[in-house]
């Protein structure tokens, strides 16, 4: 730059060579001194760094000699640009990534990254004399707060390692992993996206921070009696130290947890029926709340145990079947079992006495393939018979003709209260004719004792319509002149010996003067 003196205007350059070829635009005084211009300026430096600390001990020439780091090389960069940076420099013992979050996270005003944590007063950058605050820490990714405000530098930053990697790991503020034994056993390393503080207050691992809502996220919904349930009973500790709880994988099923109070009868049906369910096959049938009750309408009683509630059994409470104990059993059930009072279910005779007495038990399925009681009763009244009774075909006795319009009670004798198996009606008195009809022959046609009706009355319209061959089922045959006679010019009236009478069928003589016999006497006196 020019001076005037005493006068005249002047500049260094007047007299002395310009050792920076001209490419400095402030005057030479603002950094050499008058004496001697390898003298600087006490207040030249000041405008570009300030030589404080280990800096105030260096020669000019440590940092202004010839090669990139000269005063001459520097030219405008080094006077307009002015290299203030601590990476000009000295090599950062960061890397990039770290500079580049400082440098982007704070308003630095004009200030490099470097001195937000480190003092250019200092001696060294060493971690000592690091000007580190919680506030500034905050930039790392890493909070110190509690309980990391108590540690120190070294607990997380080794200082005697050179690697950054080594000295800085990286640590953020989910990855408590980094100094934390993971207690879980890596139970969550699949769910990168929950972390430990998911569940954990940072502040303190235990209590947890884990709530009701969070656990609605889980394979169970913490609902009715299980929010009263101590995570205790589910997640159990272990005594050996190196035993982690167990919480990942946890059995979700009531199953898996509850004893089965109905003693394995479901398993069968509930493998053939069941499809998989959240909370497990108990859930098809139970809530949440309590055992003892169970949903409603959830219970298909026909689908669960091959007996469908209707009719009568709808009417009926089900403790009249299921008859409920005073006490409790080992699984805290008061339900009566079935099995337990009746024996194991086979149909109607389970809970009922067969009035029957077994007669039916060998009988013919339906063509709806009911067996058993079903095939002619129906759960609305065992004196019903929604679909008839085929009477020949269950008792071997078709009712046709005369039968079909005679009364049940003609041949079941009505009772006037059930009998001690609840029967209404008398048994018949068998299926043949004599069973029911008094023999009007009085015994005329019994072989070997016995008498067949059937072989001459074989309609069931009436008695009186007869099938009789004289030829062939009687020792007389009836001849041209006997066809054409009426039966009562043969058969006649007979007296009984105790009192009565009945038409003579057999025996009698077959001799033609048992009929003709005065005409042969009239012959004979001839």
């Amino acid at each position: 730059g020019q001076r005037r003196f005493m006068g005249l205007d002047w500049d260094c350059a007047s007299c002395h060579d310009d050792s920076h070829d001209g490419r400095m635009i402030l005057e030479c005084a603002q950094c050499h001194g008058q004496t001697a211009f390898d003298e600087p300026a006490s207040h030249g430096h000041e405008r570009y760094l300030p030589l404080v600390g280990a800096h105030g001990k260096l020669d000019c020439r440590e940092c202004h000699e010839k090669g990139p780091r000269s005063l001459k090389s520097l030219g405008l960069r080094g006077i307009i640009e002015t290299p203030r940076e601590c990476t000009d420099c000295h090599e950062s013992p960061h890397d990039q990534r770290f500079v580049a979050r400082m440098t982007t996270s704070l308003v630095l005003a004009e200030e490099a990254a470097c001195v937000v944590c480190h003092e250019v007063e200092h001696e060294s950058f060493r971690d000592e004399e690091l000007q580190m605050t919680p506030e500034l820490h905050l930039f790392t990714g890493f909070s110190l707060d509690e309980p990391h405000a108590a540690a120190t530098c070294a607990d997380c930053h080794d200082p005697a390692a050179d690697d950054f990697e080594e000295r800085h790991p990286g640590r953020h503020a989910r990855d408590c992993a980094s100094c934390h034994d993971d207690p879980h056993a890596g139970q969550f390393d699949s769910e990168p996206e929950r972390t430990c503080v998911s569940c954990h207050d940072r502040k303190h691992f235990d209590p947890h921070a884990f709530t009701v809502e969070l656990h609605g996220e889980t394979a169970l919904e913490l609902e009715g009696r299980h929010l009263d349930t101590d995570c205790n009973t589910c997640h159990e500790t272990s005594d050996a130290d190196d035993t982690p709880r167990v919480f990942r994988g946890t059995p979700s099923r009531c199953e898996k947890c509850h004893d089965d109070a109905h003693d394995g009868f479901f398993e069968d049906r509930r493998a053939a029926q069941l499809t998989a369910t959240p909370g497990g096959s108990c859930a098809q049938c139970h809530g949440v709340e309590s055992f003892s009750r169970g949903v409603a309408g959830a219970f298909d009683h026909g689908r669960w145990t091959d007996l469908a509630i209707s009719g009568a059994h709808a009417q009926v409470d089900c403790h009249a079947c299921h008859v409920e104990s005073d006490e409790p059993d080992e699984l805290g059930r008061t339900f009566g079992r079935i099995a337990e009072i009746h024996g194991e279910f086979e149909g109607c005779v389970t809970c009922h006495t067969d009035p029957h007495e077994d007669e039916f038990d060998d009988g013919p399925v339906r063509v709806d393939k009911k067996t058993g009681c079903a095939r002619c009763h129906v759960q609305t009244s065992f004196r019903s018979f929604p679909t008839g009774f085929a009477h020949g075909r269950w008792t071997d006795f078709p009712l046709e003709g005369a039968h079909a319009e005679t009364e049940c009670s003609s041949c079941h004798a009505p009772y006037g209260s059930p009998d001690e198996r609840g029967r209404t009606w008398d048994r018949a008195r068998g299926s043949d004719c004599r069973d029911c009809h008094a023999d009007p022959h009085a015994g005329q046609f019994k072989k070997n004792g016995t008498t067949v009706c059937s072989e001459c009355h074989t309609s069931a319209v009436g008695f009186s319509i007869v099938e009789f061959d004289h030829d062939t089922q009687s020792r007389f045959e009836l001849g041209e002149a006997h066809r054409v006679l009426k039966c009562a010019e043969c058969h006649e009236p007979w007296p009984l010996p105790n009192g009565g009478e009945i038409v003579r069928y057999r025996p009698l003589d077959r001799d033609c003067t048992s009929c003709h016999g005065k005409h042969h006497e009239q012959e004979r006196r001839r």
